[in-house]
């Protein structure tokens, strides 16, 4: 939650972040208002009904200043 707005009009004050973790090589990331119910394009994709147990990435998330850094274990390539 940010604490103050800043020089755009629009600002959103409170994101919501979804890690799905869905397979051992395949992350979703979803970053959306919390505020407001968000449009999805009606793609059709995979639907997973577990968590994946194993993977090949390490996820790291930075409350301040905001950051997503996600990392592959069998590489250490940061993607």
């Amino acid at each position: 939650v940010k604490s103050q707005t800043t020089f755009m009009s629009n600002d959103i004050l409170d994101l919501t972040v979804d890690f799905i973790y869905e397979t051992p090589q395949r992350l979703r990331i979803r970053i959306y208002d919390t505020m407001k119910k968000r449009f999805e394009v009606p793609l059709d994709v995979p639907v997973v009904g577990k968590k994946a147990d194993m993977t090949d990435y390490e996820v790291k998330a930075v409350q301040k200043p905001f950051a997503i850094l996600v990392t592959r274990k069998s590489t250490g390539v940061t993607l």
